[in-house]
């Protein structure tokens, strides 16, 4: 069920509602990533400096982004101020972010671990210890740990980013919300599902208090499904099955019928209904789950598969 979005600390956004994603901004973005890797920071600036200004030309619509955007910027800065041997160091540790995340997708675990490590003693050697580009080091080594079953020291890291972010983005942000669901992650890893509710619904109002009018997107739906595998695994079906019919219900009026991430909550939908005893419902979700993964991923999908 749970998985951490290491691929949205790593990109500096997550796919919800509280970024604009314009074409000109996701150019800027990228021109941003391109000049930290090549270690050239005067232009990363100047290339933060253009992307804030035209996301505050967009308004409230784009005030999550543009804090992300501004702790960029302070990042470029700092670096722009060290030695320039120092400066390539940190855009090779920069460049290891996007293989990591490939590496872990893969299950190449022990090569993501070195690049990790590295990655590690690169920034904090280098940095201030509350720089904001430790969050995406801390966030994919409690990845790692979590492969290793390690979820106390998990913990340890994942509070370590949250405290970061909250001091780079402030309380109301979705780093801070998808990293609060994600150290309710590590509650239900071990079985302590009265923690890991605690922590899901401390991200679930995080989202809602940012977002007061915005109660039925699929970024929303994905604390309501994880509540939903909660309350299974407590017993408590009733409860399960409502948070489980919302998720499926909010995902399919906004992505459509043939969404990947429709299938996955469907077929969530199926196992409370079968914990439930209603084995008839639960073989029809379950075998609508399956129709849903075949057009969306293909008959050769490892979700199809299996």
């Amino acid at each position: 069920m749970f998985r951490i979005l290491i691929v949205a600390l790593l990109l500096g956004m997550v796919v919800s509602p509280v970024y604009a994603g314009t074409a000109e901004t996701d150019v800027l973005w990228e021109e941003v990533y391109e000049y930290r890797n090549g270690a050239d920071y005067e232009s990363a600036i100047e290339a933060t400096e253009r992307l804030i200004l035209a996301l505050e030309e967009l308004g409230e619509y784009s005030r999550f982004e543009l804090a992300t955007a501004k702790a960029y910027l302070g990042t470029a800065t700092y670096n722009a101020t060290l030695p320039k041997e120092q400066q390539y160091e940190l855009a090779i540790a920069d460049s290891y972010l996007f293989e990591i995340y490939g590496l872990h997708r893969a299950g190449n675990i022990e090569e993501a671990e070195e690049m990790i490590l590295y990655q590690k003693e690169v920034r904090e050697r280098l940095l201030p210890a509350d720089a904001f580009d430790l969050t995406t080091t801390y966030g994919a080594y409690a990845e790692l740990l979590v492969n290793r079953r390690k979820f106390t020291d998990a913990r340890d890291w994942m509070l370590k980013s949250l405290e970061i972010n909250k001091k780079h983005l402030g309380e109301l942000h979705n780093h801070v919300a998808t990293q609060l669901k994600n150290i309710g992650d590590t509650y239900f890893y071990e079985g302590d599902y009265v923690e890991a509710a605690r922590w899901v619904r401390k991200g679930l109002n995080t989202v809602l208090e940012m977002h007061p009018g915005d109660k039925e997107s699929s970024y929303v739906a994905s604390f309501y499904n994880d509540l939903s595998v909660i309350h299974r695994k407590q017993g408590d079906y009733a409860t399960s099955l409502r948070y489980a019919r919302k998720t499926v219900a909010i995902v399919q009026h906004e992505l459509g019928e043939y969404n990947s991430s429709l299938g996955v909550y469907v077929d969530n939908l199926s196992k409370t209904l079968l914990a439930q005893g209603d084995l008839f419902s639960a073989e029809r979700a379950s075998r609508e789950a399956l129709r849903i993964r075949k057009q969306a991923s293909g008959e050769d999908h490892h979700l199809v598969a299996r």
